[in-house]
Formats: C-alpha cells, structure tokens, sequence
C-alpha cells in the first residue's frame, strides 16, 4: 500500500528559519524532483509574499520561527489561501506549542522524518483533499441551503478543554445544559464497556472516567443528530440504530489500539463515521433517499446502495463537513474512507483499518449477516497484529454484555 507519485502536488512550499534544514530536505527530496516542485524560503513574510505570486498545493512550516511562527502563518494562509493544504513540522519537546496548530493544520510531521514518510503524507493529504473536490461532491453540497453549523454546545467545550484555567466542574456544568448529551454520557459509562462495580448517575463522575477526545466525539454526534431529528423521522431513518450502531462501531475500533490518544481519535472516528448520513438528511437528499430504499429492498448496507447506484457516498459527505469544522486530518480521513481503506497509501495498521473493522464487525452482530465478519477477518489479517481480529470480536462481545 505505498503512495503512487501521481497523487503528490505539483508544488511544494517549505519554510523554515534554518538555511540548513532547508537544505537537507532539498537533498533528500532531490529523487522526487521529476514529481513534485520545491520551493525554500527562511521567513514568514517571504513565504507569504511568494505564495501571492504563484500557485501552490501544500506548505510545511517548521513550528518555531522568529517573528511570526509556524502557528501565525498558517493561520494567515488558512484566511487568504482556504484550500491550500497545511502541514506544520514539530519536535517531540514541542508538543504543547503544537497544540495551537490544531485547528490551522491539516497534518503534523515530527522532526527528523525521511523523504518515503514526507512523500506518503503529501501524498494522503492532496488525496483528500482531491477526493472532498469531487464535482459530484460539491454539486450536491450546494444544493443545501447551508451547511449545518458547529454545534454551539461543542465550541463551548472546546473552548473549556482549551483553557488551562477551567477544570471538570465547569466541563460538568456545560454538558449539564444538554438533556440528551447527559443521558448519552450515562449510557456510555454505565455500559459494559467500562465495567464500573456500579452504575453511577453522577455526571460529574462519568466525566472522570472519559477522554476529552471521547466527550468532544459524543458532544458532536448527540447534537448533530438531535437537531435533525425531525428530518430523519419524516423520511423513515431510524436514528437510534443509526446512533446505537456508531456507538457499538467506536467501541470496538478503540479496543484496537493501545496508544491512547489513538484510542480517543479511532473512537471519535468510528462513532462520527457515518455523521454524512445526518447531514444528507437536510433536504434531504432525493439520492440518498433512493440509496436508503435500494439498502432495504436488496438487504445490503447503504454505502453498498450508493457504490451500486453510483451516486456520491456518504462518508465522502461526512469527511467534508468535519473538514469544515476544523477536526484532525486522521479522524476526517478514517471518515472519508472507512468502507475503502485501501484507497488510504499506508502499510501499518491505523485508524482507517479500526473503523473499517469495527464497521464490519458491528454489521454482523446487528444484522446476523456472517459476511461482513469474514470481510473483517479476511482484512486484519493482512497486518503483522495478529490478534486485532480476536480484539475486535472480544470489544463487541464486551459491549454486548449486559453492564452488572
């Protein structure tokens, strides 16, 4: 699953205040040249200032600069050049100034890395960004009136979890205000899933016991999906299968990773995989409609109906609207391509495989379908983790368990 040198950009922009960085990455990117263009500049303001005069697809900045960093120009671009792709170049020691990145970079690479990993990254971002142009795509999307907004409940938070100031009474405070992300809450941590001694219906407690990534993914599919409610009754969309399905598919993705950061991202992956159905509900969509009544007549998966009927896919809907939103690049391209991971250039097992995985594993314990099981096994046995398939089967069974 290597990267194909037809998908990298035209033109690359590097900026960093090290002439000899900059050097060494001429050197190393020196094979690729016949694919890609290079430019090199020292300073913010030549960046800026170059990136005025000619067309580019991706700049990398280092994070640290002297004058304006990493973080303000990336913002900048982000304001003048929206669809220009931006990754920023961080150290380990790094790691809380990164955070002020997240919502102006698509993409991070950790310093040093070599030419193969540069490659594959510029590669799977300019894919992305390819496949959320799709024509088709775009036509549908401006059929809307609009797209939905941010939840104002999830800026809230994240502004909360943002600031070193606030702690878990004021976090406890704002998901209060929410009836139904409450009753999500208490239904994630009484499940199964984490095995408390006993069940509890304190939500300052539950808190405790959940991510910030985990809350963030449940914030924004609880009230995405409640406010368009009502549209998904009108057309006979079963919203809590839909709900109870994503949450199931998250479950069993996290259990695959031991990182927890990776457990956070692959959960809030897996349980906002399939938010484009929720947002093709606006109008909603005379396609998806079609494609949900084909899924039903010939029992099979909606993605199914829409690969069949070739009509835009969900996910790649999904994929763009948390794009907007400013979510990580990993979590919107596990989104975009969690039916066809295969079309993600990696080797190592990541978090597109865990959804993929889960999804199928999900499939065939809510629909008795044995196929979508084998399909899993058959896929996670192509990784060097040998038990992922057992892991998968073992998160489902847990979850499946009535909580004592």
């Amino acid at each position: 699953m290597t990267a194909a040198l037809g998908q990298l950009p035209q033109r690359v922009l590097f900026v960093d205040d090290e002439p000899g960085i900059l050097h060494g990455l001429a050197r190393m990117l020196h094979p690729l040249r016949h694919d890609l263009t290079t430019e090199f500049v020292t300073t913010s303001k030549d960046a800026l200032q170059l990136l005025s005069e000619r067309p580019f697809d991706v700049v990398i900045s280092d994070l640290r600069m002297p004058g304006m960093d990493g973080v303000a120009l990336l913002r900048e671009i982000q304001q003048r050049h929206p669809h220009l792709i931006r990754i920023m170049f961080s150290g380990q020691s790094e790691l809380e100034a990164a955070l002020r990145a997240v919502t102006v970079a698509h993409q991070f690479i950790a310093k040093p890395c070599n030419a193969d990993e540069l490659r594959t990254i510029i590669g799977r971002a300019v894919g992305l960004r390819e496949l959320l142009a799709d024509q088709g795509l775009q036509s549908l999307l401006s059929g809307l009136k609009e797209l939905p907004a941010l939840p104002q409940v999830f800026i809230d938070l994240t502004a909360l979890l943002g600031d070193p100031r606030s702690g878990q009474p004021e976090i406890a405070k704002l998901v209060k205000t929410d009836a139904a992300l409450c009753a999500k809450v208490l239904n994630l941590v009484n499940s199964a899933f984490f095995g408390l001694a006993r069940r509890t219906t304190s939500i300052d407690l539950a808190l405790g016991y959940l991510g910030t990534a985990t809350l963030r993914a449940i914030t924004l599919a609880t009230c995405v999906s409640g406010a368009l409610a009502p549209r998904a009754r009108a057309v006979g969309y079963d919203l809590e299968s839909f709900q109870a399905k994503s949450m199931f598919a998250a479950h069993i993705a996290s259990a695959l990773f031991d990182n927890p950061s990776v457990v956070q991202d692959a959960f809030a992956a897996a349980l906002l995989q399939d938010i484009g159905e929720i947002l093709l509900l606006l109008e909603p969509s005379e396609d998806f409609v079609l494609a949900m009544d084909y899924a039903r007549e010939n029992r099979i998966t909606i993605s199914a109906a829409e690969r069949e009927l070739e009509i835009v896919q969900h996910a790649h809907v999904g994929a763009y609207l948390l794009g907007t939103w400013g979510l990580p690049y990993t979590i919107v391209e596990a989104v975009a391509h969690h039916h066809e991971p295969q079309r993600v250039p990696h080797e190592a097992f990541e978090i597109v495989d865990a959804v993929y995985a889960a999804t199928c594993v999900a499939d065939h314990y809510t629909t008795g379908d044995a196929r979508p099981l084998v399909e899993a096994s058959e896929y996670l046995g192509r990784f060097a983790e040998t038990d992922l398939y057992a892991k998968a089967c073992a998160a489902a069974q847990r979850w499946l368990r009535p909580a004592d």
